[in-house]
């Protein structure tokens, strides 16, 4: 019983159980920045499907609308009304394009891959330097 005081006492087996935590806590905070990591790059896959499909539908709606202005022109209508269905439907569906396509730039501005894992590392390196902002 006295020599495992003593153990415990020696500079050595306080300097291995330091090592020990912070091999411990090292791996911790390693294995929880790649779950954060992870996640991060699952959201931003699921946020670029979603840019593709707007942009798509973007894409569509820019179409039937050159579609329907070449329609009307070449096929409907009575020469006094053509002006103004080609004008109410054409401007409908590029009105639409353009909508999609503002919403399409404004979440493509908001998209920074890995936000929350890069204040973390900076809090981290932070907290490592003494340097906290609290």
């Amino acid at each position: 019983m006295e020599k495992q005081r003593i153990s415990s006492v020696r500079p050595s087996g306080k300097l291995t159980d330091i090592m020990s935590r912070l091999l411990t806590l090292t791996s911790e905070v390693i294995g929880t920045r790649l779950q954060l990591a992870v996640t991060e790059l699952e959201e931003e896959k699921a946020h670029l499907l979603q840019l593709i499909l707007l942009t798509g539908l973007t894409l569509l709606f820019t179409a039937f609308g050159i579609m329907s202005l070449l329609m009307y022109i070449l096929l409907f209508a009575a020469p006094g009304d053509q002006q103004r269905l080609l004008l109410y439907v054409t401007g409908a569906l590029i009105a639409l394009a353009v909508i999609l396509g503002i919403v399409v730039r404004v979440r493509a501005g908001r998209a920074t891959l890995l936000r929350e894992t890069r204040i973390q590392l900076r809090e981290d390196v932070s907290a490592l330097t003494g340097n906290r902002d609290e």
